[in-house]
């Protein structure tokens, strides 16, 4: 997570993360684990209702896109059916900064909110549905 300052109590955030996650499938005929690698990037408005730009209290709006496919056993990713998912949503939470320099500083978050979900497994289905997010960041503010 990169968070820039618009004015003293505005941020805009840019998040690109990915990885592989590990689940137990049980298709009743025993369970596997099932290894899919993720990749998610997305973008957050926030505005500091206590504090400042560097530590406090903010609300703001967050927008989110997740895609999700499977790893074969050799670990290459599989291009059928992959999941993904568009997250719009308000939130809320606390900032803290450690300065490294008078411009930079490292960042914790800790954020909570309400998302409207738009997922989809192939391009031709979609199920849309209200759900609550949570959010532990770690980044730089500039």
């Amino acid at each position: 997570t990169a968070e820039f300052r618009v004015l003293p109590m505005i941020g805009v955030s840019v998040i690109g993360g990915g990885g592989n996650i590990s689940e137990q499938k049980d298709s009743g005929f025993g369970s596997s684990t099932v290894t899919s690698s993720v990749i998610v990037v997305g973008g957050q408005a926030a505005y500091y209702l206590s504090g400042n730009f560097d530590d406090g209290f903010h609300g703001g709006l967050e927008v989110l896109y997740a895609r999700k496919a499977l790893q074969s056993a050799t670990g290459t990713v599989s291009t059928t059916a992959p999941r993904t998912s568009t997250n719009l949503g308000l939130l809320g939470g606390y900032k803290l900064s450690w300065p490294v320099s008078r411009q930079v500083a490292l960042t914790g978050l800790i954020q909570a909110g309400w998302a409207w979900v738009v997922q989809s497994s192939t391009s031709t289905t979609a199920d849309t549905t209200g759900s609550q997010f949570y959010n532990v960041q770690v980044g730089a503010s500039f």
